[in-house]
């Protein structure tokens, strides 16, 4: 709340020179324009004591009666840290520079407001300061949404940071790493401070380096909306992990290209385990094949039989469209006298 000092410290208000002929129009001219700011605008003497207030600065400060206040020291209008911050900057301006500051002070009634001051010489007829001129703008709405947006943008971080099983990769529209989630450490071995501001090739193997991989893939991202990675990658140990996952493009609210983000997950030990069932495949299919052996599964409630290759030679099957046959086609190509045993049998 700005203090009241008796009326013997009060400086006078009016200043040292009357106005007359075009002076007095000219300082008419003067206090219609800063009443027509929405801004606190003050008018300072150089050690800082309250000379005049805009009708604006007395409505968003909630005072009613100026009097009580002119000649303060308008530093003591503010607490703590701030109230330094407000001297630092009368104390630049009296010395013919800017001050600025963001702080908070108390309105007449003991509401916290913030405000976006700055402080700047008001020269005299030598040029140099006789006044000071301080216009502090109401930021409290702004300041409001800035720590809420700053709130969100912290919880999405935790958000993020907590899948510590996929990596999350931000990448600038240049190709340049500027985000790096737990989980990518965990997956890439790289910490964020050793990955942001590096290219996005980072990761990536020497061969798909040298084919350009890197920057086709946000190209990809950047014209169809989706870039599917699945392939090796390379961690910081140099050790390669085959990771699954995409990157897509990050856009503004006007549909600019803002940069891009990559998701992905090690899926270095599925990968091994397929590759294994995959060769196991292949010696089993070796071994049947060998042995004139065949092989079928059958779904009983779709009714879908799934047969091998030797299954369809011995029984001239059709070729297999990943769809499947109805058990009746193996049954119809059993001889006469086996077909009901086999019906019975299948149930």
């Amino acid at each position: 709340m700005p203090p009241t000092l008796p009326p013997s410290t009060r400086a006078d208000a009016t200043g040292s020179d009357g106005e007359h002929g075009d002076g007095a129009a000219d300082g008419a001219f003067l206090r219609r324009l800063l009443s027509a700011s929405p801004d606190c605008v003050k008018v300072l003497d150089l050690d800082g004591r309250l000379l005049s207030m805009s009708r604006a600065g007395q409505l968003a400060l909630e005072i009613d009666d100026l009097t009580p206040h002119l000649g303060t020291c308008w530093t003591d209008w503010w607490l703590g840290a701030d109230r330094d911050a407000a001297a630092a900057a009368v104390a630049a301006a009296a010395a013919g520079g800017t001050g600025r500051f963001e702080a908070t002070a108390l309105t007449a009634t003991g509401k916290a407001k913030w405000w976006d001051v700055t402080v700047t010489p008001i020269p005299g007829t030598d040029g140099q300061p006789e006044r000071l001129l301080s216009v502090s703008r109401d930021v409290t709405a702004l300041r409001a949404a800035r720590d809420a947006a700053a709130e969100r943008l912290d919880r999405l971080r935790s958000v993020v940071d907590s899948a510590t099983d996929y990596a999350v990769i931000s990448v600038d529209p240049a190709g340049t790493i500027d985000g790096w989630s737990t989980g990518a450490v965990a997956t890439f071995g790289h910490a964020e401070a050793e990955a942001v501001g590096r290219p996005f090739d980072l990761i990536w193997t020497p061969e798909d380096r040298a084919a350009g991989s890197p920057g086709q893939e946000l190209a990809a991202a950047e014209r169809d909306g989706v870039a599917p990675d699945n392939r090796w990658h390379v961690r910081a140990d140099g050790r390669q992990i085959f990771v699954v996952g995409s990157t897509r493009p990050v856009r503004n609210a006007a549909g600019g290209l803002t940069g891009y983000v990559k998701v992905c997950r090690d899926e270095t030990g599925a990968r091994a385990a397929d590759d294994e069932l995959a060769d196991a495949r292949r010696r089993l299919d070796a071994a049947l094949s060998g042995g004139r052996v065949a092989t079928w599964v059958w779904e009983v409630g779709p009714d879908r039989l799934y047969a091998d290759r030797n299954m369809r030679a011995f029984f001239d099957l059709p070729a297999d469209d990943g769809a499947g046959l109805p058990v009746a086609a193996y049954v119809e190509a059993l001889h006469p006298a086996d077909r009901l045993a086999v019906t019975a049998a299948l149930g």
